[in-house]
């Protein structure tokens, strides 16, 4: 698996660029925030439902400026995500479209003769890229290469400080990383992620599950210390995968945010869920809708809990996050933010008596299990008492570890 686990100039080399291989299936994500040298007094991220910039340190070089994608699906085989300098990486991404489609179907040696012939030194000296090649070999093989920008790759655990590290892990097999993000991303993916699946490593459906709850995870760690806009990465997360024919990026799914205070033998009940993040595509605009609950109610119905939140109970925010090479258009974009979807990631932020932080996480896809939202009236989670019940398992067990 490949996956995976950013009028002034708008810096995004304060970013997080991230490639995890995982038993050969392609999967890639990257962070959307961007940052400037200019200070920006007032900014808002979906995570979060207030002015972030106070909270963060004063004396960072670069501050967070807006929201934009870094990931650019080039031809149905090449996919390319970038940090650093707007201005470098607009060209390149130009240049490489352009390639692309002189090139059309593109093969790994189009990739390399770009490369080649392409004036890295001069243009893109302080920029990274990683680009994702696949050509089918035979009727069920395929051949993934990578190419980074800069070349050079050195082992994290070494503690070196060239811009890209890896990171070797049982779960994604080996992590490679770049940006202000990279020690912290591989600092996670290096910690023991509490995860259970029944999909196969190998599987599609892994490399997903895996992926998509390692950015659960990230956004509930965003949600309650803002570490990751400190380190200038973040603001949200796009994922793509390769589907047996192209690229496809990971659409109609809901983040949730969950909130606990451990009780004092290490019980949770059911962990509150603060903030719902809705990610979809509208034409190439990726679009967030972001749910603040401030309270909810509790059902059981046979083997289900049902959360519910009534319109006065929340506040909804919605985020239209376009491309750096994106051409204006007249698309009208539809105002009423309802949704419905069975693909549901979840992170908790679960809180011990010393304050720290238990973050476990999950992803499940169940016809049964959804969250649903109806624009300015009600907001609802369904979930499996199973699910809920195995947490509250795996919270005890961390529990006696750490505090008795």
């Amino acid at each position: 698996m490949h996956s995976f686990c950013f009028i002034h100039l708008v810096i995004l080399r304060m970013t997080l660029i991230a490639c995890t291989r995982n038993y050969n299936v392609p999967f890639l994500t990257s962070d959307i925030l961007m940052s400037s040298l200019q200070a920006n007094e007032n900014f808002h991220i979906p995570t979060n439902n207030f002015n972030v910039v106070p909270f963060l340190p004063k004396d960072n070089i670069y501050k967070p400026a807006s929201l934009a994608q870094k990931m650019y699906i080039v031809a149905k085989n090449i996919c390319v995500v970038f940090a650093g300098d707007e201005l470098e990486i607009k060209k390149f991404l130009n240049d490489f479209r352009i390639w692309c489609n002189i090139n059309a179907p593109v093969r790994h040696e189009h990739i390399h003769q770009f490369l080649s012939r392409y004036d890295l030194t001069n243009e893109f000296s302080k920029s990274a890229c990683f680009i994702i090649s696949i050509e089918h070999i035979g009727l069920h093989s395929i051949s993934v290469r990578m190419f980074n920008i800069p070349k050079k790759m050195l082992d994290w655990k070494k503690k070196t400080r060239e811009v890209w590290q890896y990171l070797e892990n049982d779960l994604f097999e080996l992590v490679y990383a770049s940006g202000s993000g990279r020690d912290d991303f591989l600092n996670v993916i290096d910690q023991k992620i509490e995860l259970t699946t029944q999909h196969p490593k190998g599987s599609i459906w892994h490399a997903i599950q895996t992926n998509l709850s390692l950015i659960a995870k990230t956004l509930a760690l965003e949600k309650v210390t803002l570490n990751t806009l400190k380190k200038n990465y973040g603001g949200g997360f796009e994922s793509t995968f390769y589907n047996g024919n192209e690229f496809e990026k990971i659409s109609n799914v809901v983040y949730v945010v969950a909130y606990k205070q451990f009780e004092k033998d290490g019980e949770i009940d059911v962990p509150f869920p603060k903030v719902f993040l809705f990610c979809t595509y509208i034409s190439d605009i990726f679009r967030i809708i972001a749910v603040e609950v401030n309270r909810a109610r509790k059902d059981t119905v046979d083997d289900k809990i049902i959360i519910t939140a009534e319109a006065d109970s929340f506040e909804c925010r919605c985020f239209d996050v376009e491309g750096l090479d994106s051409i204006p258009n007249n698309i009208a974009l539809p105002m009423d933010f309802s949704f419905k979807t069975d693909k549901v990631a979840m992170g908790y932020s679960l809180i011990g008596p010393d304050d720290g932080n238990y973050n476990p996480c999950w992803f499940n896809q169940h016809p049964e299990l959804t969250v649903t939202y109806v624009h300015q009236r009600s907001i609802q989670l369904i979930l499996s008492r199973e699910i809920n019940e195995s947490l509250r398992t795996s919270c005890k067990e961390y529990f006696a570890r750490t505090y008795k």
